[in-house]
């Protein structure tokens, strides 16, 4: 989301890779060379002024390991460095003066220094659809501001209305979110339609430009408590048996491959977990969200079944017709060898005026209805028309058509006025609206 800030500390890393020198860090403190990185934790550690003091006299040291060290370790210092580099570079020591510059510039880019970050739950055992908060505190226990890439205005957060704001939360806080399934790989954050809602998309919009960045002062506390963070529009599904484990984690993405291998900039957290003791329905678990539309024979019938495969319930557009908007529309294919026969759905179809909320129908997740149904008898008696022969096998397949969703509802009113659509579409339609198309494996038949 943030490749703004991500390339501009690409591009700073560019000056340090002439300064490598294997000097191990970490962004909680000042590390000796033998030791292994640090990790912060729920208070960070404090720096020494007198240490930092020494660091900035060692860039003007003759010898160019020690200068490469102290430019490496008052990077790990952060912005407790800050102070004496800003004096530093307005000094008459030119080298000192660049070093000191070139190190603002990297220490104005990254994130979280001198923060205390903890991750809570409000549910530490659930059912797979048991919504879940995730509360995110930051607070920085440091003397000096502290640079975060998250929203801290809590006015201007509460200003945004609840969907809007959690979805808002959740994707600034997913570039440094990580979860793990029980069996240990990384789930990604799930996002549905952000169109459906122009508030979310334009929230969505924003963060992928580069997001909004605030100051935390001294002392300062910003607390981001996420509503269903397993189950709003933009959620982490937590769909299998066993422990899931969240953890925080940052870290600059350095062009210098030292920097990275110090592991410069480094925040994390320790992980919290979720037990999942109910699991969802196989079919949940093992769909991609889109509804799967299947065929089944009974006796001298074929049926299309629509089921819903997604985490979420799903709204379905029964309003048939043809498919073009609000309607929308059932279609059979028969086929043989190159030759493609449609049969309109055996549903009654209404008309654009007789719009009715009323059948729009909610399936919850792993829940199926059934479609449509057409009788053996029609099917064969479309291959007339082509002359197969008695005994011979064809296919034949289903497919379900819906272009009505939010999107289309708000250009349509701002066409024609609100007043002036069906009554039916008068009011929003359901967020979650299955739109576009589905279509079902083929099944093969006899003539």
């Amino acid at each position: 989301m943030r490749l703004t800030m991500c390339s501009q500390l690409s591009v700073i890393g560019f000056w340090l890779s002439a300064l490598t020198a294997t000097v191990c860090v970490s962004f909680a403190g000042l590390a000796q060379a033998d030791e292994p990185p640090q990790q912060p934790a729920s208070a960070p550690a404090q720096v020494d002024p007198a240490e930092v003091e020494r660091l900035i006299g060692d860039l003007s040291d003759p010898s160019f390991e020690k200068r490469t060290e102290a430019t490496r370790r008052l990077c790990a210092a952060g912005q407790a460095a800050v102070p004496a580099l800003k004096r530093v570079a307005k000094g008459d020591d030119y080298e000192s003066a660049i070093r000191a510059r070139n190190l603002l510039r990297v220490l104005d880019q990254l994130f979280f220094t001198g923060l205390a970050i903890e991750l809570a739950v409000s549910k530490d055992e659930i059912a797979w659809n048991q919504p879940v908060d995730l509360t995110v505190t930051l607070t920085n226990r440091s003397a000096y501001p502290s640079h975060v890439p998250f929203e801290a205005s809590l006015q201007r957060r509460k200003a945004l209305q609840p969907a809007v704001r959690a979805v808002a939360d959740l994707i600034d806080l997913a570039d440094f979110l990580t979860v793990s399934a029980p069996d240990g790989e990384e789930i990604e954050l799930r996002v549905d339609d952000i169109n459906a809602n122009p508030f979310v998309a334009a929230i969505v919009q924003a963060r992928t430009e580069g997001g909004p960045t605030a100051t935390l002062e001294p002392g300062e506390k910003l607390v981001y408590r996420v509503a269903g963070f397993n189950r709003a529009w933009a959620r982490y599904p937590l769909l299998e048996r066993g422990a899931y484990r969240i953890r925080f984690a940052y870290e600059p993405e350095w062009d210098d491959p030292q920097l990275r291998d110090a592991q410069v900039g480094l925040v994390t957290t320790e992980p919290v977990a979720i037990n999942v003791r109910e699991p969802a329905p196989e079919i949940v678990r093992e769909g991609r969200g889109v509804p799967r539309l299947s065929l089944t024979r009974e006796a001298d019938a074929i049926v299309a079944t629509l089921t819903n495969t997604s985490d979420l319930a799903l709204s379905v557009n029964t309003n048939f017709g043809s498919d073009e908007p609000p309607l929308a529309n059932v279609v059979w294919a028969v086929l043989t060898g190159e030759d493609v026969i449609k049969l309109p759905g055996n549903v009654t179809p209404r008309a654009a005026e007789a719009f009715s909320r009323a059948r729009l129908v909610e399936l919850e997740p792993g829940q199926a209805m059934e479609l449509d149904r057409v009788p053996l008898e029609r099917l064969r008696s479309a291959q007339n028309v082509v002359g197969l022969e008695a005994g011979a096998e064809f296919t034949v397949r289903c497919v379900y058509v819906n272009r009505t969703d939010c999107t289309w509802q708000a250009v349509q009113n701002n066409l024609i006025g609100s007043d002036r659509a069906p009554e039916g579409l008068r009011e929003p339609l359901p967020p979650r609206l299955f739109h576009i198309h589905a279509s079902s494996p083929e099944m093969a038949l006899q003539r």
